[in-house]
């Protein structure tokens, strides 16, 4: 994350938010529940600056990013993920969701 508190600044507060989910149980309340751990109040949902790095499981994401928008009001800015050297993973771009939807919106 040193790369975004570089490229974003020094003061980027990062929270990490472990996801371990059960699939033999419902998904949307334990995605509420990754949400709620990150601690933030629901103005701070509104109003803070939010990168997210999603889960890798697709649903798991696209719930995610279901639940957040439903906090936040709009689309989160997500974290492209790469291979780094030694299996470390390094930032490989931030996507503004927000941007891509509103981009979408022209081809109606």
């Amino acid at each position: 994350m040193e790369q975004l508190r570089e490229e974003y600044g020094a003061d980027l507060e990062v929270r990490d938010v472990h996801v371990q989910l059960d699939m033999d149980e419902r998904l949307a309340p334990q995605i509420v529940s990754c949400a709620d751990s990150a601690g933030l109040a629901a103005r701070e949902w509104q109003t803070m600056p939010i990168i997210i790095v999603l889960p890798g499981m697709a649903i798991a994401a696209a719930a995610m990013v279901a639940e957040l928008h439903g906090r936040m009001g709009y689309f989160p800015c997500v974290v492209k993920l790469l291979s780094g050297p030694d299996r470390v993973f390094v930032v490989g771009e931030v996507l503004d969701l927000a941007d891509v939807r509103s981009k979408a919106r022209q081809t109606r």
